[in-house]
């Protein structure tokens, strides 16, 4: 057996970015490496067997000598798919019997709240609405016996609060929600019990699924060891868009490290940090994140002490941010009216804060005067919230001149507090002239003499007439804007489908300007006749339609052979050119009628024979001479070469002029009645002299 040990050498080296473990030859190829491996653990090469002692061999161990390569190559990386790709679309009855076998396999029973939730579900293509487990007690067993289900249902939520989950269970959860991708939305709020391990397997999680965007983790502990779990997913910009961290006393150094990870976080939207004992102090740091992140859009500071200092940090912040943040929860944290000045300066200059919640705090009238004109400014506040915090009908009647001038509040919360006829009187009047205001809530059972208690109710009842008149032109204006915006992603699309059509036609132009240049470059080549040239600045300008017309409609090259058969119209410009031709050879002839003999005979003879014929073919021809010019256009255009050859017949019904027999080198025609019988200028069709010259 000595001769058999392999003696191995253990080096540690400090991994690099680029690689962790590498090969350590690089000239050994991966079926070298795993023939080795199998060599190196193959059951000759095994020690002895030894007396454990504290867990460890008493004998001497094989000296196991592990090397790490430096060089650059790296063995292969195989990614996991997702468990959903091709599993089979499961049913109501397998499910049930599946989770019945791990129960079974686990030694416990299964739980019936389970089992009903299960038999529930009737659509399993889609995620189901929601796994309630609240208030069962889940240990290890019962978490292991769940991967059943999660192996073949998902579900939008997974309700764990206050099911006394310990590290071990919830480790399993975290492991089976990661990998299944089982749910949307985790609640695991009021389980104290979870260290370190469980957070540290919430954290991989959160950073890893795919899917989770809502996480409660309220009224568990945390300290400096076990809050950096969290905000490492964060700061990573995992897809958390939610985190409610309600109860679990963040002050301090605890909450400056859950706040550091927002620097950087551009995905989570809602942060709930209630009931968490901050003060001033924390405001600081958070105030200072509020200027480099826009991305957070609701804060819920409820239940805290932040006093006015605090207040003043966080408006700081908002106010260099600007844009960002729109619902701030500032409820039941000792705030006075001296705290309303620093957010009074914010709301002019705040693009986005809809909604400033400012309930339990003693905000009195004096407050709600400060807060008039920055209200007044004010573009975004939609909604304000004011309960229990000591308002008297001075406050109610500032707040009603906001509500008169104030185009843009459409809600005012002002239960539970001290305000009388007066007030009331004031807001049912400021009510009445906005049209924007269609929420106005107060308490019903106001401290008035029984004198004024009609006064009371009809002023109640005016209020909500007010409130539904502005309920629905509210409704009609969000209705015309959605018909608004759809008429102009229509008119966006349309004019995109234009720009397209367009840019296909130009194409379409381009390419049969190209073919167009070919043909007329391959005829010229070979001494062929060819079609006027086309200029490419004859597209270059932005008559798309006239463009198309000049390459469409013009005539293409066609070998000599076929030139017959060729049966496309003219272009319009070409004909016209023709006819222009075809009169000036009416014309010249004419002319040389003028200088023509007396006609003999038998020319008289011929010229009579050829004005009955012209006769019975002039209804023919009678219409106009467009027609006529347009048929000798194409027959020009057809037969060049023959133009002169073939016998035409023409007449002229407002000059009186025909003639024909011009291949016989003869021209008869008739003037006002007579006919004259020329012979055709030879000198100036066929080179030679005419008799008659």
């Amino acid at each position: 057996m000595e001769n058999q040990r392999v003696s191995m050498t253990l080096e540690l080296q400090a991994p690099t970015e680029d690689s962790i473990f590498q090969c350590e030859c690089e000239e050994q190829s991966l079926d070298a490496v795993a023939e080795e491996e199998e060599r190196l653990e193959s059951p000759s090469l095994t020690t002895p067997a030894a007396t454990p002692v504290h867990g460890m061999p008493t004998e001497k161990r094989r000296d196991s000598k592990v090397r790490f390569h430096t060089g650059d190559r790296l063995t292969r990386v195989v990614e996991l798919g997702s468990p959903w790709d091709n599993a089979p679309v499961t049913n109501k009855e397998e499910t049930l019997q599946a989770y019945r076998l791990s129960c079974a396999a686990h030694k416990m029973k299964p739980l019936n709240k389970v089992v009903q939730q299960i038999e529930a579900i009737k659509d399993f293509k889609e995620r189901a609405n929601m796994l309630d487990l609240k208030g069962l007690r889940l240990d290890n067993r019962t978490c292991e016996a769940l991967e059943a289900v999660f192996k073949r249902v998902q579900f939008v939520t997974i309700d764990l609060q206050g099911s006394s989950l310990e590290d071990d269970g919830a480790m399993a959860i975290f492991e089976m929600i990661d990998f299944y991708e089982s749910t949307a939305r985790l609640i695991v709020s009021n389980n104290g019990k979870l260290g370190g391990r469980a957070w540290l397997a919430c954290s991989k999680m959160m950073k890893k699924s795919p899917c989770l965007e809502f996480l409660d983790v309220r009224n568990n502990t945390f300290d400096e060891y076990t809050i950096p779990l969290i905000g490492r997913p964060i700061r990573a910009n995992c897809l958390l868009r939610t985190l409610h961290v309600e109860g679990c006393q963040l002050s301090g150094r605890v909450h400056l490290i859950l706040v550091a990870a927002l620097k950087t976080n551009t995905v989570l939207s809602d942060l709930f940090l209630g009931n968490n004992r901050l003060i001033a102090d924390d405001m600081v740091h958070l105030g200072n994140i509020l200027k480099i992140n826009n991305t957070l859009q609701l804060l819920d500071l409820r239940d805290n002490n932040i006093q006015d200092d605090g207040l003043r940090f966080l408006c700081e912040g908002l106010l260099e941010q600007q844009i960002g943040l729109t619902s701030l929860v500032l409820w039941n944290n000792r705030i006075t009216p001296q705290g309303i000045h620093a957010l009074a300066a914010v709301l002019p200059f705040h693009a986005t804060l809809e909604t400033v919640n400012l309930g339990c705090n003693r905000i009195e009238s004096q407050g709600c005067q400060i807060l008039k004109p920055g209200m007044l400014s004010s573009k975004s506040l939609l909604r304000l919230g004011l309960v229990n915090c000591k308002v008297t009908c001075e406050g109610a009647i500032a707040l009603a001149e906001v509500i008169g001038d104030n185009t843009v509040v459409e809600r005012v919360d002002l239960r539970d507090n001290d305000i009388r006829v007066a007030g009331l009187m004031a807001l049912a009047l400021a009510h009445r002239v906005s049209h924007h205001l269609f929420r106005l809530d107060m308490k019903r059972n106001l401290r008035v003499e029984q004198r004024d208690m009609e006064l009371v109710k009809k002023l109640f009842e005016d209020i909500e007439r007010y409130s539904q008149r502005n309920k629905m032109e509210h409704e009609e204006r969000e209705a015309r804007k959605a018909v608004l915006k759809r008429q102009q992603e229509l008119e966006s699309q349309k004019k995109l489908e234009e720009e397209q059509e367009e840019a296909e036609r130009r194409s379409v132009a381009l390419a049969a300007l190209s073919t167009a240049l070919h043909a007329q470059a391959l005829a010229e080549s070979q001494g062929l006749p060819t079609m006027p040239k086309l200029d490419e600045s004859e597209i270059e300008n932005d008559d798309t339609d006239r463009d198309m017309s000049l390459l469409l409609d013009r005539p293409q090259f066609q070998p000599a052979d076929e030139e017959l058969e060729m049966e496309d119209q003219i272009e319009e410009q070409e004909g016209v050119e023709i006819k222009v031709d075809v009169c000036e050879v009416v014309n010249y002839v004419s002319t040389c009628n003028e200088h023509e003999t007396e006609p003999t005979e038998e020319e008289e003879t011929e010229t009579t024979i050829v004005q009955s014929e012209s006769a019975t073919e002039g209804s023919n021809f009678h219409e106009n001479e467009l027609d006529v010019a347009n048929d000798l256009d194409l027959n020009s255009h057809k037969e060049t070469d023959r133009f002169l050859k073939d016998e035409i017949t023409m007449a002229d019904t407002d000059t009186g002029i025909a003639f024909t027999d011009i291949d016989n080198g003869k021209c008869s025609a008739m003037v006002d009645g007579h006919v004259d019988d020329t012979s055709l200028i030879e000198n100036e069709m066929n080179g030679g002299d005419s008799p008659s010259s």
